[in-house]
């Protein structure tokens, strides 16, 4: 009896060691200390699915490198004769494309990059303290419709867009495309509101060179001359008087067909 009595105790325990770990797990369970914050997966099975579009849509911006904004005037109509190379094509082009290129700057500093290597300039006026802002800008100039069509629906750098658009043809995106840094254009509207004034007064100008040079050739002096002895002569009032002999002899003329 010994013996079955410990092989009884011994399952009893056994039940009894079982049982109390089901009572401790059901007891946790159920234990108001659990944390219930809800999980992302829980929370976004909550969502619509516009809200889930919207949040994709901004984690794709965030991932992505910022891009710039281009301010463009586009005139499909416009037929342009101008070569951006040579400066005349045979056939017109159709279509001409005008942007104002703002860059981020991460593109700026590799469009610097690359101008410092083509131009093989020590220092550039765009990275000077006054000339700092210019480093963001660009001009864009583009022709041909087509070819803007593309470039509308691209975004990112120019630089980097003109090598997809024109598929690695240097000398046709030459003749297409032209890109000028902010500093540069700067520079050629101050030569021209330099040079439109002297334009203006060219005229005036020239006048006073003929003047001044018919001091020098002697043609002036001529005239002064001519003037001098003129007046002493009394050339104005014999002029003056042969003048009034041909209008009194005209008059009587008249009279006398009048008489007959």
């Amino acid at each position: 009896m010994s013996s079955n009595d410990g092989r009884t105790s011994t399952r009893h325990s056994s039940n009894d060691a079982t049982n109390s770990s089901s009572n401790d797990n059901g007891n946790s369970e159920l234990s108001p200390e659990k944390d219930k914050t809800p999980t992302w997966d829980e929370l976004k099975r909550t969502r619509t699915p516009m809200q889930l579009a919207r949040q994709q849509k901004v984690t794709n911006r965030n991932e992505r490198e910022p891009i710039g904004h281009k301010f463009c005037i586009t005139n499909m109509m416009h037929k342009s004769t101008e070569d951006l190379k040579s400066g005349r094509v045979q056939k017109p082009i159709v279509g001409h494309l005008s942007c104002m290129e703002y860059m981020t700057e991460q593109m700026s500093q590799r469009v610097l990059h690359a101008r410092k290597q083509q131009e093989n300039e020590g220092d550039l006026w765009a990275e000077k303290w006054y000339g700092q802002w210019t480093l963001r800008w660009q001009m864009v100039t583009l022709l041909g419709q087509q070819n803007i069509n593309r470039y509308i629906r691209e975004s990112g750098l120019t630089q980097e867009v003109a090598d997809n658009l024109f598929a690695g043809d240097n000398e046709k995106q030459k003749r297409y495309l032209k890109v000028v840094p902010m500093d540069q254009v700067l520079v050629a509207w101050q030569s021209a509101a330099l040079a439109y004034p002297e334009k203006i007064m060219q005229p005036v100008v020239r006048a006073v060179d003929r003047y001044k040079e018919s001091w020098s050739n002697g043609s002036q002096t001529k005239w002064v001359g001519w003037y001098r002895d003129s007046t002493l002569n009394l050339g104005a009032v014999k002029m003056t008087c042969r003048i009034g002999n041909a209008v009194a002899k005209i008059w009587n003329n008249v009279d006398e067909n009048n008489d007959k």
